[in-house]
């Protein structure tokens, strides 16, 4: 360990510790700049936006700076990123690697959602057959997921070598957070799940996605250190998203179908019990079949309401009045709720129960007793919550403050949903960035931050004010290490229809078989919605030569299909929104990225639409956003210094509209483009690919 209080010098300098055990190694001047910056901000208690570009080393960059921290201080540091890939990068290579240079123990950890990993009590019923497959491909794939599980050490879903659908994998794993029992669980002591949170306590670092991060800051547990005060937050540009999801709030039939399933099948089990004769007394007094009929009630009268509104609208969106109006259809169910949970209550406070004496309860009544009153009290806390929703929906409350949200009814056959979904995700993260007593250090990172060279966008997305002394946040944008002048190239063919023309997809297939012929695959094509990936698929694997192969991003784990184009270069792979992110395939392998057309956000979407329609809703949302995934999707090619290969965008709304050049200016680099075929062709034979 070096003796100094400087870790980012020793590091990274030239002669210095990476020198030593990497060959070849030359120092990074964009690294160094990054790396000292966040080590500047994390002493200072400043937080961070740090825009640097594919190649400049981010992740080591923070680690140097954040295992000095952990050295002169003793406090752990959490590190949250989007993607399972890049958790697993910073888990089994970049802090290994550390570890071994610095000659420490840092206890790291990989914490994942409680949906990444299998629940062995499922796992159990399911080997005694107890499996809700409908078609035998389910049956199947069951089949397969059960084989697996019987055998896996960590029960985490990405060591799969297929992605098992929704429904299958819900027969093996807590989808839905309502169905764990946790420390009341049998097979607790046991579950991946809690195995893997239990190390949390004793780690350094610990690296998470952001649902379990934000799951820990609304939380009163132990799922993160509270002595961490610093966060590395990558691939930043993905944090809006992600927070504005994990707030939405939605009340459906099949939530509260859910849940009583769960209560009756307890109650069956706790019907030989010693207190087994009281539960069907129970049942009855709930009235729970009232609490469903009034939720069905409910959801057909505002169905009634809305369903000639707009056929052919996928959402309804209902403003403040209208919520106003429609709470005729709540109020019966509302009541049905408290009530059933007033009955529960009273019936627990029979026993006697409370949390705190679980054990003197077991000890009275019997395990079995006592595992069916923890039901009932998950319930009376689960009807509670459904009530306060709907209450929260219709606006019962005068003085609640729900201005940054927007509501809507969602159609469902002959029924509806209702959800609330916030503009932003500040509600989550602008408490990050406040000048507080108790705060967290957040050291924000991507590829991709600014538009138009401002992280304007950003910043209002994060709740981040221009007031520097209330939140004191630091801005830092690193040249690209690649020289991308000359490394890339831009191809427009001429006469190419805009986005949004309907005869754009033909058009748009026929110019990427060109270049995939060209380059004999090789080729990333991305696509703005899975309706055009399906097309593409389809015509690609009818027009392609044989022997080149078509992968689509549906077909094996991304992992999976990173490994399979490495050591097949004969490749065209297919991917839509989550593959403009998150590949790292270097060299040749990759020649090319082909995108359909500007990736603006998808029409369609509640919150999408609204923000789409407020004034200025084109410049101030709709085009940031597809810069973003522009910039982001283009990083998908030059992975090295020496990596070189085209990039299209099948838009003339690129040579034509009025906003083109934003989009030009929000790269750091200058621009080679052209026009012309023969020159596209000529730049890839000078390639020289094998």
């Amino acid at each position: 360990m070096p003796k100094t209080a400087d870790l980012v010098t020793e590091t990274f300098k030239e002669g210095g510790l990476l020198s030593k055990i990497m060959s070849g190694y030359k120092e990074r001047e964009q690294q160094i700049e990054l790396a000292r910056w966040i080590q500047k901000c994390i002493k200072e208690g400043k937080a961070l936006l740090a825009e640097a570009p594919t190649g400049v080393g981010k992740s080591l960059a923070a680690l140097v700076a954040a295992v000095e921290h952990i050295l002169q201080t003793d406090e752990p540091v959490i590190v949250v990123t989007s993607s399972i890939i890049l958790q697993e990068q910073y888990i089994n290579k970049d802090i290994p690697l550390l570890e071994e240079l610095y000659n420490v123990s840092l206890n790291p950890v990989l914490i994942k959602g409680r949906n990444n990993y299998v629940c062995p009590k499922k796992v159990n019923d399911a080997s005694k057959g107890k499996m809700g497959a409908t078609t035998n491909e389910m049956v199947k794939e069951c089949e397969d997921v059960l084989q697996w599980a019987m055998t896996s050490l960590t029960g985490d879903k990405s060591e799969l070598d297929f992605v098992p659908k929704y429904q299958t994998w819900a027969q093996f794993a807590c989808v839905d957070r309502n169905e764990c029992t946790g420390k009341q669980c049998p097979f607790y002591d046991i579950c991946p799940y809690y195995r893997q949170r239990s190390k949390v306590s004793t780690s350094k670092l610990i690296v998470c996605n952001y649902h379990y991060f934000f799951t820990a800051l609304e939380s009163e547990g132990n799922m993160l250190p509270s002595t961490a005060k610093v966060v590395v937050m990558d691939e930043g540009h993905e944090i809006n998203d992600i927070a504005r999801d994990f707030q939405e709030k939605k009340y459906t039939v099949k939530s509260l179908q859910q849940h009583f399933d769960y209560f009756t099948k307890a109650m069956e089990r706790a019907r030989l019990s010693a207190i087994g004769d009281t539960t069907y007394k129970l049942l009855d007094e709930m009235e729970l079949d009232n609490v469903n009929s009034t939720l069905i009630n409910m959801f057909v009268g505002l169905h009634h309401e809305y369903k000639t509104a707009n056929p052919y609208m996928n959402f309804h969106m209902i403003t403040l009045p209208e919520r106003t109006r429609l709470q005729k259809y709540a109020r019966d169910h509302i009541e049905s709720l408290f009530n059933a949970a007033q009955v529960a209550e009273a019936y627990l406070e029979k026993f006697g129960f409370s949390v705190d004496t679980l054990r003197s309860l077991v000890d009275y009544y019997g395990e079995e007793a006592v595992d069916w009153m923890m039901v009932v009290h998950d319930t009376i806390k689960f009807l509670r919550e459904r009530a306060g929703l709907v209450q929260y929906m219709f606006a019962f409350d005068e003085n609640q403050d729900d201005n940054d949200f927007i509501f809507w009814l969602q159609p469902m056959n002959d029924s509806v949903s209702i959800h609330a979904k916030p503009l932003n995700g500040s509600g989550l993260t602008k408490y990050l960035f406040e000048d507080k007593e108790e705060k967290m250090i957040p050291i924000v990172m991507s590829a991709t931050l600014t538009t138009n060279q401002s992280f304007g966008h950003i910043k209002q997305d994060l709740g981040i004010e221009d007031d520097p002394v209330k939140f004191p946040v630091e801005e830092l944008v690193v040249t690209s290490p690649f020289n991308l002048t000359d490394n890339l190239l831009w191809y427009l063919p001429e006469d190419t229809p805009a986005g949004n023309d309907k005869d754009h997809l033909p058009f748009v297939l026929g110019e990427m078989q060109d270049v995939i012929e060209e380059l004999k695959g090789r080729t990333l094509c991305l696509f703005t919605s899975r309706k055009n990936l399906i097309e593409a698929e389809d015509y690609f694997k009818q027009s392609l030569p044989k022997e080149i192969n078509v992968i689509s991003q549906e077909e094996m784990p991304k992992q999976k299909i990173i490994d399979y184009v490495k050591e097949n270069d004969n490749t065209v792979l297919l991917g839509t929104k989550s593959f403009f992110t998150g590949i790292d395939i270097q060299g040749h392998h990759i020649s090319a990225v082909l995108i359909d057309k500007l990736p603006y956000p998808i029409i369609g979407d509640p919150v999408n639409d609204y923000l789409m329609n407020e004034p200025r809703g084109f410049h101030k949302f709709s085009l940031p956003e597809a810069i973003i995934k522009l910039k982001q999707a283009f990083g998908r090619l030059n992975r090295t210094v020496t990596d070189k290969g085209v990039v299209m965008v099948f838009d003339g709304r690129l040579s034509s509209a009025r906003y083109k050049n934003k989009i030009f200016n929000s790269f750091d680099f200058k621009v080679t483009a052209t026009q012309d075929w023969e020159v596209v062709q000529s730049y890839i034979k000078e390639l020289q690919l094998p």
